[in-house]
């Protein structure tokens, strides 16, 4: 059986998610929508996205994409690629690729729905979102709101976009004409 893969991220100008093994800012109506899509589904992510939250995500089947079947992640499988992390998961439903950079890429190849939150702000951050061809996604949801981040109104967007049907060529992540790199 084929499953579903959703990417989850949260993007801040310039395509920053990450900084310093950390996101640079907490946004708590966007941790609210993370848990709401993927409470009760497995959740798969790479090793430095597992190290980072420090433990598995409770209400959830966390696996995590490591090239090292022997690596022990308490509360966690441990699988070496997405399309055995998707063949493995136990939980009905979607699997959400929520993490990190090279996670999003292989995702951003087979996934059906991107789920984005766009932060409109500038952040010091050392990992960015993958660059994707816009031509093949279609937004289906946006929601706009605005939340202090350290004190500042910060405004931000849900954003849900699923894949267009059939889409001619390649699925390369590499930038081309009609490639949304998340820059601003």
């Amino acid at each position: 059986m084929k499953r579903d893969i959703h990417v989850v991220a949260a993007v801040a100008n310039g395509g920053i998610v990450g900084h310093e093994g950390k996101m640079p800012w907490h946004l708590p109506p966007d941790l609210r929508r993370f848990r709401q899509l993927t409470r009760e589904r497995t959740v798969v992510m790479g090793l430095s996205t597992w190290e980072s939250l420090g433990g598995p995500l409770r209400e959830r089947e966390n696996i995590v994409l490591c090239p090292e079947p022997s690596r022990v992640c308490e509360g966690a499988l441990v699988i070496d690629s997405l399309a055995a992390a998707a063949a493995v998961a136990s939980r009905s439903g979607p699997v959400f690729v929520i993490g990190g950079h090279r996670p999003w890429v292989e995702a951003l190849t087979v996934a059906s729905t991107l789920h984005l939150t766009r932060i409109h702000r500038d952040f010091v951050g050392d990992v960015v979102f993958p660059s994707f061809d816009a031509t093949q996604w279609r937004e289906i949801h946006r929601e706009v709101g605005e939340h202090p981040i350290d004190g500042v109104p910060t405004r931000y967007e849900f954003l849900t976009f699923v894949r267009r049907a059939t889409v001619t060529g390649s699925r390369s992540h590499r930038p081309r004409p009609g490639t949304t790199t998340l820059s601003g």
